[in-house]
């Protein structure tokens, strides 16, 4: 992301744009989940844009403010048996600070996005094996998300801390190995909202 320059600073003017904040969590397959998986905490200067565009580490670049619209999860190229196992384990949390504002099993926010299809793996005269990977948290459709309504949004202050956990306190599933048709665990967190910065001439 780009520095904001404190010489530039445009007196009393905010800029704002449209966009979300987003981050990703990778794990390879036949491998443990943890119990608690934390989004928000990579740094787009580290990982790359293609995996998240955070500034710093659970907080907002400096004079920046957020507002949220809606908490949002897509699985890409997942396999159907490990994105279950997810759903039926873990709760979502987002926290502002110390507290969470929104708690609910990660099913609860649907991703919007995403591949919609599945591809053939093999056709025999016996039968046709569809490709499991191609399934995703809810239909991929911008409009088929859980927006909040303003005027209850969640605003994120300069300066506060932020984060999206996934925890359980069952026993972690284990990703389903290449064996057995499984893949790499892709999840990327997103935060729709308003992102507001001081204005730079």
């Amino acid at each position: 992301m780009e520095a904001l320059n404190p010489t530039n600073i445009v007196p009393n003017q905010v800029g704002a744009i449209w966009t979300p904040l987003y981050d990703t969590y990778t794990k390879a397959q036949a491998t443990a989940l943890p119990a608690t998986i934390t989004f928000f905490g990579n740094l787009a200067s580290s990982v790359g844009l293609q995996n998240t565009n955070m500034p710093a580490a659970f907080e907002l670049g400096t004079g920046e403010t957020f507002d949220i619209f809606a908490l949002r999860f897509v699985f890409l190229e997942t396999y159907i048996a490990d994105i279950y196992a997810i759903f039926k384990n873990y709760v979502a949390e987002l926290y502002i600070g110390e507290r969470p504002y929104l708690q609910a099993p990660l099913e609860f926010f649907p991703g919007g996005a995403g591949v919609s299809g599945h591809a053939a793996l093999a056709t025999t005269v016996a039968a046709t094996t569809l490709r499991e990977t191609n399934f995703n948290n809810g239909t991929p459709d911008p409009r088929a998300i859980n927006s909040l309504t303003p005027p209850y949004t969640l605003r994120i202050a300069q300066g506060m801390k932020f984060s999206v956990k996934l925890s359980t306190t069952a026993t972690p599933p284990t990703l389903t190995s290449t064996a057995n048709n499984g893949t790499s665990l892709f999840l990327r967190c997103y935060l729709d909202g308003l992102r507001r910065r001081l204005a730079q001439g």
